[in-house]
């Protein structure tokens, strides 16, 4: 009932959000300079633009000013339930899935709600091993008193993600088409202690596809144990598409108020001399024009969507707040084994 609500609000938002750009100016961002998917220099755009896209960005990174939309009074009502008891907040999801675009998008619109590090989020361990780093980081408070937000991304645009910005997945992707990533490969991502250098181990895969369907059993696997509060597994897509129902459920499952009357979008930083353009509608465009089609090409699709696992997106969409939406293996469709 409390989704159909949702829906049913999300679609009002729509139809009714007014656009307010709050004031510009540019930030500074540290050089942050490497082969492995990081940006360099102060290039505002750029940070924003990647934000958008899902790319991971260094922890350190600092973001600009937001877009606000204004929404109907029913859905800030329904938004402000607060409770007493607190609960603790942990981020998880594979490279590129768009972790950092949700934790500044709740960072916006729930101060008060504050993400737990202490578990790398991008960990291949395993669901027991992630649970069991979680349980010890966190005592003496139990796991039911933990949500965990998992990011996924629709499988074919990941793997192009995955290709121009891999971090710890550098061997899987290195000097690779698309059509060699059938082959096994080795990426660092062994680790439950957050990021340091020292605690990686090595993670061997049979293929691209095999980290894609690794991720996706994982999150599933820690849902499904049902130790913690709520295992929320929120699709790019739907950050994307609908930011304001993704954040609402957000807020009833955390209990948590959201801050002001409006739903607040991390935006860039418009140039004065160049036209005003918004990095969430660039990523819409990308969304409905299918980019990463192009780049993958037939030969790449071909070799790859057969070892998608099915079972593991059959319950996956992009606009899952949406009466109209897209499987998450619609790109893979022609060429899955029947």
């Amino acid at each position: 009932m409390w989704y159909g609500f949702l829906a049913v609000l999300s679609f009002a938002c729509r139809a009714n959000a007014t656009y307010v750009r709050t004031d510009r100016s540019e930030v500074s961002i540290e050089p942050m300079g490497d082969v492995h998917g990081t940006i360099h220099g102060n290039k505002h755009e750029e940070v924003m633009n990647l934000l958008w896209d899902g790319t991971d960005l260094p922890e350190y990174t600092q973001y600009p000013q937001q877009k606000t939309i204004l929404i109907e009074d029913e859905l800030k009502a329904s938004s402000r339930k607060a409770s007493t008891r607190k609960t603790l907040y942990g981020l998880h999801g594979a490279f590129d899935t768009g972790t950092n675009l949700f934790a500044q998008t709740v960072a916006l619109n729930f101060p008060t709600v504050k993400q737990n590090f202490n578990v790398w989020k991008h960990s291949t361990m395993g669901a027991e091993a992630i649970t069991k780093a979680w349980e010890n980081k966190i005592a003496p408070l139990p796991l039911n008193q933990l949500v965990i937000v998992a990011m996924v991304r629709t499988p074919m645009s990941q793997v192009v993600a995955w290709k121009k910005k891999p971090y710890n997945l550098w061997g899987c992707v290195r000097k690779r088409h698309y059509v060699d990533m059938v082959n096994p490969c080795t990426a660092t991502t062994e680790n439950t202690v957050g990021y340091d250098q020292n605690n990686f181990g090595e993670h061997n895969f049979s293929s691209i596809m095999d980290v894609y369907n690794t991720y996706m059993k994982q999150w599933q696997d820690m849902r499904s144990s049902g130790k913690f509060k709520d295992v929320m597994i929120v699709n790019y897509e739907d950050l994307i598409l609908d930011p304001q129902s993704v954040m609402m459920k957000f807020g009833h499952i955390m209990d948590a108020q959201m801050a002001g009357q409006s739903i607040k979008l991390v935006e860039e930083s418009a140039k004065q001399w160049e036209t005003e353009t918004s990095t969430h509608d660039g990523a819409l465009v990308k969304l409905r024009e299918r980019a990463w089609l192009g780049e993958l090409g037939q030969a790449g699709l071909q070799a790859l969507c057969p070892l998608l696992n099915k079972q593991l997106i059959q319950n996956f969409v992009e606009g899952t707040y949406r009466a109209q939406h897209v499987p998450y293996g619609q790109d893979c469709e022609a060429f899955m084994p029947r």
